[in-house]
């Protein structure tokens, strides 16, 4: 929540409990702000707070806390992305991290320069061979599986600079391997993917290019949620539209298909093992079936 830690939600039953911030507790939330949520293959709970990020430990019932001394500079996770190798990614407001199993802090991701990226990161996704994708304030990187460098995505001539100065909210990386991009200039997909994985070398980033669907579409340019989701359908989800790039068809969500949580919070979704889609804002919880 926004302001009061963490609540659990069953949706057979109910509010079934939570975990409340306790500043002056050790084994508690730092601060009450939760801005992102993901759980490791271990079952373990990541939280990103305004304060800190912390690890729950689901046998003692307790949180472990990660300071700047540990790793994460600036203290703010704003995104997090458990990988599938195990790992936590956590996107900060300075750059990309990584935590994985047995570690006692957070190791940064640098830039192709060698330096500490300073971006805000609002995006993550990784694709089936492991590739991380990240989308910042400042355009979109990419790290290949293997590697230990952050290196902006180009783009195919007068592209690489419309890619370096897009603001990137949002992020899906679907089951058919391709990249969904939503941002300052509304929903994009990014072609050329193929090329980067045949391309043989772990730091190989041959140019890219974007398609604007939202144009096509008849959409501003501007951004559509933040929040992508994808149905079984292939239909792409926010809190504001379902979008459907095969038959080429927008669906505007309003209180009469019941959609009434206020203003929505950007990167506050998910989708969950069942196929229901999450969407928080400040007057609550949205639950959508899709079917």
């Amino acid at each position: 929540t926004r302001d009061n830690g963490i609540d659990r939600y069953d949706p057979a039953s109910g509010l079934i409990g939570g975990w409340r911030a306790g500043p002056d507790d050790p084994d508690a939330l730092s601060h009450p702000l939760v801005q992102s949520l993901a759980q490791t293959k271990d079952g373990a709970v990541w939280v990103g707070t305004l304060a800190e990020l912390h690890r729950h430990d689901p046998a003692q019932d307790r949180y472990q806390r990660f300071q700047i001394g540990r790793g994460l500079s600036g203290n703010t996770a704003r995104r997090l992305l458990a990988g599938r190798d195990g790992r936590l990614w956590v996107g900060s407001n300075a750059g990309l991290f990584f935590w994985e199993a047995g570690a006692t802090g957070l190791v940064q991701i640098p830039d192709s320069r060698g330096e500490r990226a300073s971006a805000d990161v609002n995006a993550l996704a990784e694709a089936a061979d492991g590739r991380i994708w990240v989308g910042t304030n400042a355009g979109l990187f990419s790290k290949a599986a293997g590697e230990s460098i952050l290196h902006p995505v180009r783009g195919q001539g007068a592209e690489d600079e419309r890619l370096a100065r897009l603001t990137i909210v949002g992020m899906l990386m679907d089951p058919d391997g391709q990249l969904w991009i939503d941002g300052s200039e509304g929903l994009l997909q990014l072609t050329g993917l193929q090329s980067m994985t045949d391309c043989g070398q772990p730091s190989c980033a041959p140019a890219v290019s974007l398609r604007n669907i939202g144009r096509e579409l008849g959409l501003a340019a501007e951004p559509v949620g933040a929040n992508l989701l994808q149905d079984r359908h292939g239909r792409i989800w926010t809190q504001r539209y379902v979008i459907d790039t095969a038959a080429q068809t927008v669906h505007e969500l309003t209180r009469a298909d019941g959609v009434d949580i206020g203003t929505a919070w950007f990167r506050s979704y998910t989708k969950t093992r069942d196929g229901l889609l999450l969407y928080g804002g400040n007057r609550g919880l949205l639950v959508v079936n899709p079917e």
